[in-house]
C-alpha cells in the first residue's frame, strides 16, 4: 500500500486498459429524453451512461482523464525519495527512511523510530559537516543528493559497492566513509592503509576464471593520514594490490600461517583473510600484524581457489598475513597482501613520513567485476 492506494500500478494499468475496452463496446445512449442518474466510481471504473449523448461523452472522457491521472500519480509515489526539509520534530516513514540510511553508514542514531529527535539531528549535521555542506540539522536538497551518493558507496560494514573514485577530495571522502562504516574514529596524525578489493568468482564459476582471478592484482590500496581532524591522502594515487593468494595450496604445514592443513588430509589449507580493521607495524621490508596477533580467516578447504558458502562459515585464524611486494604482473603470496613491486616502493614511501612505525589497515571488498558479489 502506498499513500493509502491498495493497488499496484500494474493493476491500475489493467484497470485503465479494461476499462478503455469496455467504453468502446458501450453501448449507444438510449433516444429516451428522461434524464438518469449519473454513475461515477473511479475506485472501481464502470461505465459512464447517461440518456444524453454529450453529457455521456463528457463523462466518459473526464473519468479516463481522473483514472490516467491516478495511475500517473501512482507511479509517481512508488519511486519518490525520501521528502526532504525533515527537521527535528518531523515524524513518519521518511524518517525512518533518513534514519536507516544514516545508520547504514555508520552514524549513531540509536533506533530508526521514524522520529526526528537530537539523536538524528546530531548525525545529520555530523553527517553535513564531514560532507562539507551547510550545518543546519535539515534534510534538504542538496542534504538528500550527498546522503544518497554516500549509501550507494557504502553497502555495511567491511561492503563497498566500487572502487576509488578518481578524484582525490572524492577518495578522501570515501576513506572517511570507510572508517565510519567500520566503526573507526579518526586520530589526529594516525596513518591509514585501506584496500578495496573485489570478491571471488563464485565457487561454481570456470576454472580458467578462478585461475585468471588468483593470478591477478584485483584490488586498490592507498594511504591516507588524519590531519587537522580530516582524512588527507597520503598516496598520489591508488596502487594496485591483491588481498587474496597467489595459489591453491602450499607445499609447507606451517603452524597457525596462513598455510595451515585445518582438516588434517596432508594439504595446506590457504588462508583468505577476512574484512576487517587490522594494526600493523613496519618490519624489516614488510609490515606484520601488531604483536604477531591472529588474524581472521576462512580457509580453502577443497583447494579451489576461493572461499564457497560452507568454508565462509568456518572461522579460522592466522598469523605472518604480511604485506610485502608480489610479482610485477601478478600478486605472489600464500596469504598475505602483495602489491606489484613499483606500488609497493610509493606505499612504502608514503608510510615513511609516518613517524609512529604502526598503522591502522582497513580492508574492505566490492562485487567482483564479473561475476558479481560473493562475500565471505
Amino acid at each position: 500500500m502506498v499513500n493509502g492506494i491498495n493497488n499496484s500500478s500494474s493493476n491500475i494499468g489493467f484497470q485503465l486498459e479494461n476499462y478503455s475496452q469496455k467504453v468502446n463496446e458501450a453501448p449507444l445512449p438510449s433516444t429516451n429524453n428522461q434524464q438518469q442518474p449519473v454513475t461515477t466510481n473511479t475506485s472501481n471504473p464502470t461505465i459512464v451512461k447517461s440518456n444524453l449523448p454529450s453529457q455521456n461523452l463528457l463523462q466518459t472522457s473526464l473519468l479516463k482523464q481522473n483514472l490516467a491521472n491516478s495511475l500517473s500519480n501512482n507511479r509517481d509515489s512508488l519511486t519518490s525519495p525520501t521528502p526532504i526539509n525533515l527537521k527535528v520534530g518531523s515524524k513518519g516513514a521518511a524518517v525512518v527512511d533518513l534514519q536507516t540510511k544514516l545508520k547504514n553508514i555508520g552514524f549513531n542514531i540509536g533506533t530508526a523510530d521514524g522520529i526526528f529527535g537530537p539523536a538524528t539531528d546530531r548525525a545529520l549535521r555530523a553527517f553535513q559537516r564531514e560532507h562539507g555542506l551547510k550545518v543546519t540539522g535539515v534534510f534538504d536538497q542538496t542534504t538528500s543528493t550527498a546522503l544518497d551518493k554516500a549509501s550507494t558507496f557504502i553497502s555495511k560494514t567491511g561492503r563497498v559497492n566500487s572502487t576509488f573514485a578518481t578524484d582525490r577530495s572524492a577518495r578522501e571522502l570515501q576513506a572517511t566513509e570507510i572508517l565510519r562504516a567500520n566503526q573507526v574514529t579518526p586520530k589526529e596524525g594516525q596513518f591509514y592503509v585501506i584496500q578495496i578489493d573485489q570478491d571471488s568468482p563464485s565457487a561454481n564459476a570456470p576454472t580458467e576464471q578462478i585461475d585468471q582471478w588468483i593470478m591477478s592484482y584485483t584490488g586498490q590500496t592507498s594511504v591516507f593520514k588524519c590531519q587537522n581532524g580530516k582524512l588527507v591522502e597520503v598516496s598520489a594515487q591508488p596502487y594496485a594490490s591483491a588481498s587474496h593468494p597467489s595459489m591453491k595450496t602450499a607445499d609447507t604445514l606451517g603452524g597457525t600461517v596462513g598455510y595451515q592443513d585445518v582438516n588434517k588430509d596432508g594439504v595446506a589449507d590457504i588462508g583468505h583473510m577476512r574484512t576487517g580493521v587490522y594494526q600493523y607495524t613496519k618490519t624489516g621490508e614488510r609490515y606484520s600484524p601488531v604483536g604477531g596477533a591472529n588474524l581472521a580467516v576462512a580457509r580453502d578447504i577443497n583447494h579451489d581457489g576461493v572461499i564457497d558458502t560452507n568454508e565462509a562459515k568456518l572461522q579460522y585464524t592466522a598469523t605472518g598475513l604480511q604485506i610485502h611486494a608480489g610479482e610485477d604482473e601478478h600478486p605472489h603470496s600464500a596469504a598475505c597482501q602483495t602489491l606489484p613491486p613499483s606500488d609497493y616502493a610509493n606505499l612504502q614511501k608514503d608510510l615513511s613520513q609516518n613517524r609512529n612505525s604502526s598503522f591502522t589497515y582497513i580492508l574492505v571488498r566490492r562485487p567482483n567485476d564479473i561475476t558479481g558479489a560473493n562475500p565471505f
